[in-house]
């Protein structure tokens, strides 16, 4: 405990046989309680007793000096007027504590402690004297409190804080002040408040719910008791959500489904009692944005010619639609045409550059995917036809060679050359019999249009017009 020396006791009085305290805690009163609260002569207590409690006041240490008070009483209980001395130090105690924390702002602690040495002496002028300082501080804290909440347009706690100083200070005139202005600004909000609901329920009367909702706003804000108006309010808030709904159903109906999504969830933020209702439609969009967004990418990979891709994306975005499921399923349509279109005419080509194998192949595989499709089938029966053809032929001509019949060879694989021109290996095979031909008879070969030349293959449609 931290005690000011300008009010430290002063030495005993020698003769007098008593401690002074003159001067400990501040008034002529207060120091004239606290003089002479040990008697040396006429007490039993003990002159060790007597020494420990006038060092202690000496030293300001009101608390230590009341304990060795009230141990002396305890060794003395009959000493009524070491009992009498104690109460006094009692009192001087509160009185120094309640001063101590006047000075540290502690005023209501203050307060209470001014009340304890009442309550022994209610006609005590020193603590009296105190209380009232203190609860003045506690007022006027009050009522600056009150003044900045005002200030700051928090009405309900300024009018709080005006009554708390009006409890400690009774008629304070600033606080009936500040009571006053705020009263004036309730009453003010309060015909605010009723100017704006009337505007409100005249727009509502009118179908401009955007207007009544924003009056409703003012008017509650002003006054918060006008029940009405938040009924009014809900209303319009109603039915404003049900006119961004309406305005989302109409974009999803377009197709334009991100904007369809925003406005569901903007009115979900917005009005939140319709967020559990709107949560399966909200679901829903999202999950048609995510196929429109598939749909829009394989689109444009079909466009590209990377038709597996484009087909991956579309089959996911057809699962994963409800309401757009027709235009996915035309989009797989054309995509299954353009890419038998491609795939057809890469056969074809090979087909006309005499590559019978691997157009053979391409057509079955065309034909694997996309059964009866255009001519395919019927150019599988023609190629499987000529190879077939141009096999015996060759045979007939390994044959003819294996029996040294030049002629006979050559007959045969020119033969086989006239239904698959690019058969084998046999225009090298046919070079090579009449080269040694024409060695044996002494002469020069001359040079064979084999390769050149070939049979139709039966029933083989326009090049220029795969799908007739």
């Amino acid at each position: 405990m931290t005690i000011d020396r300008r009010h430290a006791v002063p030495p005993p009085c020698p003769r007098a046989g008593l401690f002074s305290t003159r001067g400990f805690v501040r008034g002529a009163a207060l120091s004239a309680t606290l003089a002479g609260l040990v008697v040396i002569g006429g007490c039993s207590a003990t002159s060790s007793n007597e020494d420990r409690v006038h060092d202690l006041l000496v030293s300001g240490d009101l608390t230590r000096a009341y304990w060795e008070l009230e141990q002396a009483v305890q060794a003395n209980p009959d000493d009524a007027e070491l009992r009498r001395r104690l109460g006094e130090l009692r009192i001087a105690y509160h009185l120094r504590e309640g001063q101590q924390k006047v000075f540290e702002d502690d005023d209501w602690g203050a307060v209470e402690e001014f009340e304890r040495v009442l309550l022994a002496e209610p006609d005590n002028p020193v603590a009296q004297h105190w209380k009232d300082k203190a609860l003045v501080k506690l007022a006027d804290r009050a009522v600056a409190a009150g003044d900045d909440a005002r200030a700051r347009g928090k009405l309900e706690d300024a009018l709080k804080h005006y009554h708390e100083a009006e409890t400690y200070l009774p008629g304070h005139p600033e606080a009936a002040r500040g009571t006053r202005l705020v009263g004036e600004v309730f009453s003010a909000r309060r015909d605010k408040g009723q100017a704006n609901y009337v505007k409100g329920m005249r727009a509502q009367a009118g179908g401009r719910f955007d207007e009544t909702h924003y009056h409703m706003d003012i008017a509650l804000d002003n006054d918060p008791s006008l029940s009405a108006a938040e009924e009014r309010r809900r209303v319009a808030r109603r039915q404003l959500a049900e006119e961004r709904r309406r305005e989302a159903q109409e974009a999803e109906e377009r197709g334009l489904f991100a904007t369809a999504l925003r406005e569901y969830k903007a009115v979900a933020v917005s009005f939140p009692d319709l967020a559990e209702e709107l949560a399966p439609k909200i679901a829903a969009t999202e999950r048609e944005v995510a196929a429109a967004e598939k749909l829009n990418e394989g689109t444009l990979l079909a466009q590209r010619g990377e038709f597996a891709k484009a087909r991956a994306l579309l089959e996911q975005a057809y699962e994963a639609s409800a309401v757009q499921r027709g235009e996915i399923s035309a989009q797989l349509v054309a995509l299954r045409e353009a890419d038998l279109e491609k795939r057809y005419t890469a056969a074809l080509d090979l087909e006309l550059d005499y590559h019978y194998d691997d157009a053979l192949r391409a057509y079955r595989e065309i034909d694997a995917s996309w059964p009866g499709q255009l001519d395919v089938r019927t150019r599988i029966q023609n190629l499987e036809t000529a190879l077939e053809l141009a096999r015996e032929a060759q045979t007939k001509g390994e044959e003819a060679e294996a029996n040294h019949d030049v002629d006979a060879a050559i007959s045969a694989y020119r033969e086989a050359l006239t239904y698959v021109p690019k058969f084998g290996d046999l225009v090298e095979r046919v070079e090579r019999l009449r080269a040694a031909k024409a060695k044996d008879a002494g002469g020069v070969p001359t040079p064979s249009n084999d390769s050149g030349s070939a049979k139709p293959v039966p029933s083989t449609p326009d090049p220029d017009a795969p799908g007739k």
